[in-house]
C-alpha cells in the first residue's frame, strides 16, 4: 500500500515522458501525470490517484526545472493556506489598466496644446504632477499586502486636481472676439481615498475617482463609465492579462483560484445580461407615464417661480472674495439676478434643478487669472468650474464679468456636470 512506503513526493508534468521510480526505468505512459517516489508499478499510481485525486491532476503544467514537491505541501498549499490564490490576488490587484485610463485625460490637458498660453501650460503641467504622483502612490498602496493607506505611503487622502480645457463652440459675436480664438476654462476636482480599507477596495475606489475625473473632463458618459468598468473588470473580480500578456495561466492551487474567479465572472455576465423582458416592458410603460407628466408640466414654471428660486440663490449661496464695498457687492448681486430671471430658460434652471438648487458663485475681486491679454490661438475665460469630494459644485466668476460670458460659460460647461446625479 502507498501508507507503506513514505516519503512520497509528487513530481507534477504535463505530456508524455518517461517515469523514472527510485533510478528505474519503470516505462511510457502518455496518460502518466505524477510519479511517487517508492511507487514500483501503475497499481499504486491509480490507487494513489483515486485516493487523492486532488493531488493528481491532468490539467497541471510541467513545473519550471522539474522541481519537486510533496503532497503534503501541494495539499496545503490549495486547502489550507490563507494565502491560497496568492499571485491571483496579485494579477487582480494589477493597477495598469488605471494608468491606461487617464490617457485621454492626459491628452486632453497635455500642455504643448495651449504652447501660447503660459497659465495654462503652469496649470495642466501641474495637475499632470498631481495625477501622477495619486497615480504612483495608488500603484504603490494595491500591489503591496498592507491593510489600507500606511503613513509611509506616498498616496495621499485628498487631491485637488485644476486643470484648463477648451470650453467649446465659441459662441461670441464676431465684435467680442476673433473667431479663430479658441476659450478655455479651469475646472477642478476633489478626489478622496479612505483609510483603511483592504487594497482591492482602494482598486475599486481608484476607478470611481478617475471616473469622476473623467467626467469632469467632459471625457465620458454615465453609459460609457459602465462599459468601461465591465470591459476592464476591476469592478467585477475579473483576471486582468498579467505581464507576459497571458491571461489565466498558472500552477498548483492558483489556477484552479483564477478558473473559479472566470467561471463566476462570466456567471455574472450572464445574470446581468439575462434580460427580463416583462419587467423591462413595466419599466418601459413607467418612463413613458413619467415622460407624459413631465411634458404636461413643462414650461409651467412661473416668473414668481422662477423668481423664488433666483432669490434663493443670490440670498444664500453668492460668496464673496476678496476685498468689495457694499456699492459693487449690491451691484453684481442686482446684475445677477437679472441675468438669472431673464435667461431662466436658456440656462435650463428648470432641467437642472437639482444642480441649481446646491450651486455656490463665488465672485473674485481681481480676475484670478489673466483675462486682459488675449493671446492668439487661446483666451483664457477667468470662470472655473469647482466640484468637490461630496459633489457639490462652485463657480468661481471675475467680478468684471460680460453678460454673454456668463450665459456662454454656462450654457458651455453645465451639461458636463450631469454627474451630480449619478452615484459613483
Amino acid at each position: 500500500m502507498i501508507v507503506n512506503k513514505p516519503p512520497y513526493k509528487c513530481l507534477s508534468v504535463f505530456g508524455s515522458f518517461t517515469a523514472a521510480t527510485n533510478g528505474r526505468i519503470v516505462g511510457h505512459n502518455r496518460t502518466l501525470f505524477a510519479v511517487i517516489s517508492g511507487v514500483s508499478n501503475f497499481e499504486d499510481i491509480h490507487h494513489f490517484r483515486s485516493i487523492a485525486p486532488c493531488l493528481v491532476r491532468p490539467q497541471y503544467r510541467l513545473l519550471s526545472s522539474f522541481r519537486e514537491v510533496t503532497p503534503l505541501k501541494l495539499f496545503q498549499k490549495r486547502f489550507l493556506s490563507s494565502n491560497a490564490g496568492e499571485s491571483t490576488v496579485a494579477d487582480a490587484r494589477h493597477p495598469r489598466n488605471l494608468r491606461a485610463a487617464i490617457r485621454p485625460f492626459v491628452k486632453l490637458i497635455h500642455p504643448d496644446r495651449y504652447g501660447d498660453n503660459d497659465s495654462a501650460r503652469k496649470t495642466n503641467a501641474a495637475a499632470l504632477q498631481t495625477l501622477n504622483s495619486m497615480m504612483d502612490g495608488l500603484e504603490e498602496v494595491i500591489s503591496s499586502d498592507g491593510a489600507g493607506i500606511r503613513p509611509s505611503s506616498g498616496l495621499g487622502r485628498r487631491y485637488e486636481i485644476e486643470f484648463v480645457v477648451p470650453t467649446g463652440g465659441d459662441r461670441r459675436s464676431s465684435s467680442a472676439a476673433d473667431t479663430t480664438t479658441e476659450t478655455v476654462t479651469r475646472r477642478s476636482i476633489v478626489l478622496t481615498f479612505d483609510v483603511a480599507v483592504r487594497p482591492d477596495q482602494l482598486r475599486v475606489r481608484g476607478r470611481r475617482e478617475i471616473s469622476r475625473l473623467l467626467k469632469v473632463a467632459g471625457l465620458m458618459s454615465s453609459e460609457e463609465t459602465e462599459g468601461w468598468d465591465r470591459e476592464h473588470g476591476t469592478l467585477h473580480g475579473y483576471i486582468p492579462k498579467n505581464e507576459d500578456g497571458e491571461r489565466g495561466r498558472g500552477y498548483g492551487g492558483d489556477r484552479f483560484e483564477r478558473n473559479r474567479l472566470q467561471r463566476e465572472h462570466k456567471d455574472r455576465l450572464r445574470r446581468e445580461y439575462n434580460v427580463d423582458w416583462r419587467e423591462e416592458k413595466r419599466k418601459h410603460a413607467k418612463a413613458v407615464a413619467a415622460m407624459e407628466r413631465d411634458l404636461e408640466t413643462l414650461g409651467i414654471c412661473t416668473e414668481d417661480m422662477a423668481r423664488d428660486a433666483v432669490a434663493d440663490l443670490i440670498g444664500k449661496r453668492v460668496k464673496f472674495f476678496g476685498t468689495f464695498d457694499n456699492i459693487e457687492k449690491w451691484m453684481i448681486l442686482r446684475r445677477l439676478s437679472m441675468i438669472l430671471e431673464d435667461y431662466c430658460d436658456f440656462l435650463r434652471m428648470e432641467d437642472h434643478a437639482k444642480m441649481w438648487g446646491s450651486l455656490i458663485i463665488t465672485i473674485c475681486n481681481n480676475s484670478m487669472y489673466k483675462r486682459g491679454r488675449r493671446s492668439k490661438l487661446t483666451y483664457e475665460s477667468g470662470f472655473k468650474f469647482s466640484w468637490d469630494e461630496h459633489g457639490i459644485l462652485t463657480v468661481y466668476i471675475p467680478h468684471d464679468f460680460k453678460d454673454w460670458e456668463f450665459l456662454d460659460e454656462f450654457n458651455q460647461n453645465i451639461p458636463d456636470y450631469n454627474i451630480m446625479e449619478e452615484k459613483f
